[in-house]
């Protein structure tokens, strides 16, 4: 009888224990409470590259939206941005669900800081590039987002001559730029 007391007991607390799906949390919640100490010790460089280590091994939507806020604290606009709507469509997500008012409001506010281009009259399969961005394909679905001045907008289709032109681009608004490319003679 003592023998299935044991046994029944051993059972019970490996059944209460917490699963391997609950663990990986443990060592996130560590590294993201560190790189929120570096933060605030101003160190949002090292805050960051931890935050990307922690986003790379456990693809958490809590980590990318952390990543996020540690790039705008850097004015990393674009990949702040771009990270906090990542973040974003995770909305299944529970620490996302729980703050996606406050998320939404960060990737706002983020998006006034940049502002968006858009090519008009590139043919489909053109390569589109601003900066050192990586290159879309066109058609382009919508304007692309941009860093706020000078930019560098650069279109390369094989079999014509590249375009390469600078454009500004206001903080909120649309520059538009359209663009003809010219073949290549034989």
């Amino acid at each position: 009888m003592r023998r299935r007391s044991l046994y029944a007991i051993a059972c019970l607390s490996l059944w209460a224990a917490p699963s391997a799906a609950q663990t990986p949390t443990q060592p996130l919640d560590a590294t993201i409470a560190e790189a929120l100490a570096l933060r605030g010790q101003g160190r949002d460089e090292e805050a960051l590259a931890l935050l990307t280590r922690a986003w790379e091994s456990t693809r958490s939507p809590r980590a990318r939206a952390q990543m996020a806020r540690a790039e705008q604290a850097l004015g990393r606009w674009l990949d702040a941005r771009a990270h906090m709507a990542e973040a974003l469509a995770s909305r299944d997500d529970p620490w996302i669900a729980a703050r996606a008012t406050s998320l939404e409001d960060e990737r706002v506010a983020m998006e006034a800081h940049l502002g968006r281009l858009e090519v008009l009259g590139v043919p489909e399969g053109a390569e589109v590039q601003v900066d050192d961005r990586p290159a879309r394909r066109a058609p382009l679905a919508e304007p692309l987002w941009s860093a706020v001045g000078t930019v560098v907008l650069t279109v390369r289709m094989p079999g014509f001559f590249p375009v390469v032109r600078r454009v500004v681009v206001d903080a909120g608004g649309v520059a538009r730029e359209t663009v003809s490319l010219v073949p290549m003679q034989p």
